[in-house]
């Protein structure tokens, strides 16, 4: 009998181990990020969802002017950007100011100050424009500053709000026959809000202070702010006209990054703001291993039983068996 034994490999290979390092974006290589969202002023606070996928968003702020009297325009409201850390469906809140109160052209009487505006009393006076501010929850991410109001008789020059990260600009004294009469409201500050003219309000966290006095001798108001101006001065004698509001203070977050300025309002505008996605979130990297494994298969053949002579000493794959009848 002769036993022979064959190895047959099913599938011939080493343990190989692959590593595989997986990098995406949520939108995917070479996806669009979301459209800018802008927001005009309503007069009301305003809200943006983040998108699914967006982390970074650059946030654009224009505060309001300051309100005036048929022309007696108030001061210019602060702009302010920058770039922003989120997450996907963060709720940011957007209140966009509103030019101070004042009177149109035609001599209309229009409201304004959303925003934390100062109001004032008399009526050819104007109030303060507010802030524009971006908020997550109840903390700020940008402020651009409201300018402030200005008197109808008064020469000097209202305030201008403060550009994000920026203590607004003081506004100046009236004055009558070329002398000073009343001192102007000064600017919001980073840490305080505007100082006031004789007789007038100070401002404060958010808010400008209102002006004062009565008919033709009244203050302008300051303008709101991360702190808002102060509002002019003023005293109770006819035509001693009050002087102008001082402009609140811009803001900008911490962390924040590529902070610039955006195209500054003019005249009695109200405030603008615009959202715009910048940066996709980015998924972690994850490690796969991948292992093959080979499987090696035993074959043993068995050559059958039979009558055969046996040649000693002869190589065994030679011999030829002798079948006998």
């Amino acid at each position: 009998m002769n036993a022979k034994v064959r190895y047959s490999i099913a599938s011939v290979a080493a343990a190989v181990e692959a590593m595989v390092l997986v990098t995406a974006t949520a939108h995917g290589a070479g996806a669009s990020l979301p459209a800018a969202a802008t927001f005009p002023y309503t007069g009301s606070d305003q809200t943006y969802t983040v998108p699914v996928g967006v982390c970074g968003v650059r946030i654009q702020v224009e505060g309001a002017a300051g309100g005036g009297f048929q022309g007696s325009a108030g001061g210019h409201g602060g702009t302010g950007s920058a770039e922003i850390a989120v997450q996907p469906n963060d709720v940011l809140t957007v209140v966009v100011g509103g030019r101070g109160s004042g009177r149109d052209d035609n001599g209309t009487w229009f409201p304004g100050g959303f925003g934390g505006g100062g109001q004032q009393l008399d009526p050819l006076s104007g109030g303060g424009g507010g802030a524009t501010t971006v908020l997550s929850g109840v903390t700020p991410l940008l402020v651009a500053g409201g300018g402030g109001g200005v008197s109808k008789f008064s020469s000097g020059l209202a305030g201008n709000g403060g550009d994000a990260g920026n203590p607004g600009t003081a506004g100046a004294p009236s004055r009558f026959m070329g002398a000073a009469v009343n001192s102007g409201g000064g600017g919001g500050t980073l840490l305080a809000g505007g100082v006031t003219g004789t007789g007038g309000n100070a401002g404060s966290a958010g808010t400008g202070g209102n002006g004062t006095g009565s008919d033709m001798s009244g203050s302008g108001g300051g303008g709101g702010g991360y702190f808002g101006g102060g509002s002019g001065g003023s005293s109770s004698a006819l035509y001693d006209t009050g002087g102008a509001g001082g402009g609140g203070s811009g803001f900008v977050a911490s962390g924040a990054t590529n902070v610039g300025t955006w195209a500054a309002h003019t005249g009695t505008a109200d405030g603008s703001a615009a959202i715009t996605p910048t940066t996709e979130c980015q998924i972690a990297t994850t490690t796969s291993t991948i292992t093959t494994t080979t499987t090696v298969q035993a074959t043993t053949t068995t050559a059958a039983s039979q009558s055969s002579t046996l040649l000693l000493g002869t190589d065994p794959d030679a011999l030829v068996p002798a079948f006998t009848g």
